[in-house]
């Protein structure tokens, strides 16, 4: 049966078998203990005006004699869309120093890279399937037409980094 781990174990996970570590296995962290009350009463409240500077001169904040800007929200950043082709990226998969980015890129593209990926399921280095079932397990639900392989992959693969990922993979095609 397959092991039930959120999504970001799933990184943290594929993140360390890029890395080289030898051991990967998820861990479960109990919650953090309750912080016990301070006995010590809160300290009075400071009184202070803000000290307003005249029309004309600096603030001793602002020697310029600017008007501060007004402090606009943070925009929300959408990821970028990956600049690279399909086909680019597979041979960047295969690299060591750009398979984190390809496999990244790779899952950016989404339903597109799916059948790219799958045939990357078969390739001899296992470092490259461990990469292209992160890939497929980043894209989700979308790449419901890899799991057949993944379950494959999971139970029989030669690597045992590859079997967990694949393990993971198929949990976040299936939602879980």
């Amino acid at each position: 049966m397959l092991a039930r781990v959120t999504l970001l174990s799933f990184a943290a996970i594929a993140f360390a078998m890029f890395s080289g570590c030898q051991d990967v296995t998820p861990v479960k962290v109990p919650p953090p203990a309750p912080v016990s009350s301070d006995p010590r009463p809160d300290p009075p409240p400071v009184n202070s005006k803000p000290v307003e500077t005249p029309p004309g001169e600096s603030s001793p904040a602002n020697k310029s004699g600017e008007q501060p800007a007004e402090k606009q929200p943070t925009p929300i950043v959408k990821p970028a869309k990956p600049t690279a082709s399909i086909d680019e990226l597979l041979v960047q998969l295969r690299d060591a120093k750009t398979r984190e980015y390809a496999a990244n890129s790779l899952a950016a593209h989404g339903t597109a890279a799916v059948p790219t990926l799958l045939k990357t399921l078969d390739d001899q280095d296992w470092q490259v399937r461990a990469a292209a079932v992160f890939a497929l397990g980043q894209i989700g639900k979308s790449a419901a037409e890899a799991k057949t392989h993944l379950q494959t992959l999971a139970e029989k693969d030669e690597n045992p980094r590859v079997r967990d990922a694949a393990a993971f993979a198929v949990d976040a095609i299936e939602g879980k």
